[in-house]
């Protein structure tokens, strides 16, 4: 399914759920399936940063960018390990305490 806001390249798929993790920010976004993803992706675009990531079920991590007003996935080499996603779980979680 194509959609204008969301543009993958190599993978496109992108494996819900997943976190948004923005760089130098301990803070997780989750996000549960595309329609969550297009809930927390509308609006002011300028906050992302090239560093900005979002990291799939599967582990895949794709770079947050933005391109004419959109923001765009773009799928790279890099896989997250569990473990390295819940050490960024629990730096988010003693964000909420």
């Amino acid at each position: 399914m194509k959609n204008d806001t969301i543009s993958n390249t190599l993978n496109p798929d992108v494996h819900w759920p997943a976190v948004i993790c923005y760089h130098g920010d301990d803070e997780l976004i989750y996000v549960a399936d595309e329609a969550g993803w297009q809930e927390n992706t509308q609006g002011d675009t300028s906050i992302i940063e090239g560093e900005d990531n979002l990291i799939d079920s599967k582990g895949q991590v794709f770079n947050l960018t933005e391109h004419k007003g959109k923001l765009r996935l773009m799928v790279t080499n890099k896989r997250i390990l569990l473990v390295d996603l819940l050490l960024l779980i629990q730096q988010n979680a003693c964000l909420v305490q």
